[in-house]
């Protein structure tokens, strides 16, 4: 009696904070008029009998002037201005993507270091204003371009090299600000986006690709993820891996990318390899190999203890996974036995709670898995 109790934690209040605070009627016009320059672009394509230059240029124009519009508000009128800038930052990659993939009048090298410049561009003018509006709509109205413009054309080089353009501007401003939501919005589109078109229009020819923006992805998305321990972290402070920096730390912990990235990366990563031999078990190795790599780098760095052993754990999961990925049932049911009963020992001698419940987890399947292959296969006779 007479304890207080928490009341529960609204995770949806900065969501609706920011979607329903400020000026709701300008972020709705802004919203607005992108999608009319989106479907503006496409409908000129079909039924104006103008050179596509000039009509890209005229956007592209319109969009200059809005950004320049913006920037000179930014004084008075500081919120208007940057979902102003926003919008102009998202019509500026509207432009662009449009010239590249759609009418290929601009070289692809050329798009890219265009894309790459708006993405620096965008990211230092949030940073310079402290204006967390300017880069969600920039980077929504990023993302959102190439969904509104699609042609059916297929082109998933165009396209991801496009969104890894927007990921580099991403991870500008996380080298300086700490925006959940920037790193959520790059993060779930890119993989969203990815998983669809995985599932939709993926062929065993274009592997090679598929391989390389999918690491490039992975490993750009665990920088950002541990960008904001820079300003989060005071150096110096502790012990190894546990220090008293920890607590101080683990504020800037975003769960979605540190549990959900590697989750995602290897689904993608198992429907791009499932038909070659062992092709499961080695990817399982690979990420189980860089989170303990990642452990290791992670191991001496003062208020990093969170995430240290949260790759520790993240890399026993895929060392699991890499078993019956490998061997057969039976194989798989005493590999478990013995790993959950070495983290079972591991838990009591450094008295981690995790540990051991994994480790008895691992006890626990390995009894079923052993008694399902010996019904399926017999007892062996041979040893």
């Amino acid at each position: 009696p007479g304890r207080a109790t928490t009341p529960p934690r609204d995770w949806l209040a900065p969501v609706r904070a920011w979607l329903f605070g400020g000026n709701t009627i300008v972020k709705l016009g802004v919203a607005i008029l992108f999608m009319g320059l989106a479907f503006l672009a496409k409908f000129a394509s079909e039924h104006v009998q103008v050179p596509i230059e000039l009509r890209l240029t005229a956007i592209g124009a319109a969009a200059v002037g809005l950004l320049g519009f913006g920037w000179r508000l930014r004084r008075r009128r500081a919120g208007y201005a940057q979902v102003l800038q926003g919008a102009a930052v998202a019509a500026l990659f509207l432009t662009l993507f449009v010239a590249f993939r759609t009418y290929q009048v601009i070289p692809p090298f050329a798009a890219f270091a265009l894309m790459v410049g708006v993405a620096a561009l965008a990211a230092a003018l949030a940073v310079l204003q402290d204006a967390r509006s300017l880069a969600v709509i920039g980077a929504l109205g990023g993302f959102a371009t190439p969904l509104l413009v699609s042609t059916g054309s297929g082109n998933h080089v165009a396209l991801f090299a496009y969104y890894l353009a927007l990921d580099l501007g991403i991870a500008g401003v996380a080298w300086f600000k700490h925006w959940r939501a920037l790193n959520l919005i790059g993060f779930a589109a890119t993989f969203g986006v990815g998983a669809l078109w995985g599932v939709m229009d993926y062929r065993a020819e274009r592997y090679a690709t598929s391989q390389a923006f999918l690491v490039a992805f992975f490993l750009l998305f665990v920088a950002i993820g541990l960008l904001p321990a820079r300003r989060a972290v005071v150096p110096g402070e502790g012990g190894p891996g546990r220090d008293s920096g920890a607590d101080r730390g683990a504020a800037w912990v975003n769960g979605s990318l540190l549990f959900g990235l590697p989750t995602i990366t290897f689904a993608l990563q198992l429907g791009m390899v499932r038909h070659m031999p062992f092709g499961s078990a080695l990817s399982a190795l690979a990420l189980a190999a860089f989170y303990v790599a990642l452990a290791v780098w992670l191991r001496r760095r003062a208020g990093m203890g969170l995430v240290f052993e949260a790759s520790l754990a993240i890399a026993v999961v895929f060392l699991t996974l890499v078993v019956p990925f490998a061997l057969d049932a039976r194989s798989t049911a005493g590999a478990w036995a013995l790993e959950g009963a070495g983290l079972v020992w591991l838990g009591f001698r450094q008295s981690r709670r995790l540990a051991r419940g994994f480790g008895y987890a691992l006890l626990a399947l390995a009894g079923p898995t052993l008694v399902w292959a010996m019904e399926r296969h017999g007892v062996p006779t041979e040893v």
